[in-house]
């Protein structure tokens, strides 16, 4: 991984994630110009999209995004999901890829375009503490809840901005985009890169029910 692109090292218990605030600048791409290739893709339900990247149907953008991650950090994604935020209420939620999903020490690169939004990293529950949740027909996002050294991260990712996950981390942490905090003015696009190794069809109908 070149030092040339800066990044700041996240704390992530035994995983390791990466957040490039100036990814596109560093990368000499146009984030504006990705923003309105993005808006143009075949979006299901105004929400979402997939592209197999080993497929005929990648787009000039994509492909350029995909050499650019395997140049950079020598990975190589087949596998692309957009998600567009509209409001403030356009979440995805708290979840983890299965790991039997994706290659063994791969990554998961969001690189974000449009407007502003969070990005959240949560620690992992142990599992008398999921046991207890189950128990008592409680939800760990219940306000009330509280469990004491749960780590976490909050990152505010702006236009052009990137997060890098690794499948450690992936394990570990759960990853999620919450409720939006401030006015937008455009919509948020993710574009979520993965190397999957499991059925694409089946890993795209699990993924529908996050996004």
């Amino acid at each position: 991984m070149s030092s040339e692109h800066p990044s700041e090292h996240m704390h992530v218990a035994d995983g390791t994630s990466l957040f490039f605030p100036n990814f596109c600048q560093d990368m000499r791409i146009d984030p504006d110009a990705l923003y309105e290739a993005a808006v143009e893709m075949p979006w299901m339900d105004r929400k979402r999209f997939f592209v197999h990247l080993t497929t005929s149907h990648r787009t000039d953008f994509l492909t350029y995004l995909t050499r650019c991650l395997s140049i950079v950090f020598g990975f190589r994604a087949n596998h692309v999901t957009g998600a567009q935020y509209s409001n403030l209420s356009d979440v995805s939620g708290a979840h983890s890829d299965r790991p039997l999903d994706l290659c063994p020490k791969s990554w998961i690169v969001i690189i974000r375009l449009g407007d502003t939004r969070d990005f959240v990293l949560k620690e992992r529950l142990p599992e008398e503490d999921v046991e207890w949740l189950r128990q008592n027909d409680v939800s760990e996002e219940d306000p009330y809840v509280n469990f004491t050294g749960r780590s976490y991260e909050r990152i505010t990712m702006t236009h052009g901005s990137a997060v890098l996950l690794s499948t450690a981390t992936n394990s570990r942490w759960t990853h999620e985009v919450p409720v939006g905090q401030t006015p937008m003015d455009d919509s948020c696009i993710s574009l979520v890169f993965r190397d999957v190794q499991a059925d694409m069809k089946q890993f795209e109908r699990i993924l529908s029910l996050v996004y």
